[in-house]
């Protein structure tokens, strides 16, 4: 519970590294002992693919995760830079 408020807490590659290498080894498990003519090659080749392509989603999952909350922080900040503009103009033309 202490690490909750550390920035590493939520650290992308905590999450993507083992659903890769889980979600490949499990692709990878189930073809070879599903399929009888897959060698070892073949299923560790699978597995191989599937984690890098795993890693590969997840990371742009992220990534447009991430975009969407600081665009819409810029966002917000743009909004308050108008109203408090708009305010100063107001009493601007109140002084005046």
């Amino acid at each position: 519970m202490g690490q909750i408020g550390n920035p590493s807490h939520v650290d992308r590659g905590r999450i993507i590294v083992p659903a890769a290498v889980l979600s490949g080894y499990g692709a990878g498990y189930l073809l070879w002992r599903l399929v009888g003519v897959v060698t070892f090659w073949g299923a560790f080749a699978l597995g191989t693919v599937v984690c890098i392509l795993v890693a590969w989603k997840l990371a742009i999952w992220f990534e447009r995760r991430d975009w969407a909350k600081r665009s819409a922080e810029e966002k917000q900040r743009r909004a308050d830079e108008v109203a408090e503009t708009q305010r100063q103009i107001a009493a601007m033309k109140a002084e005046g």
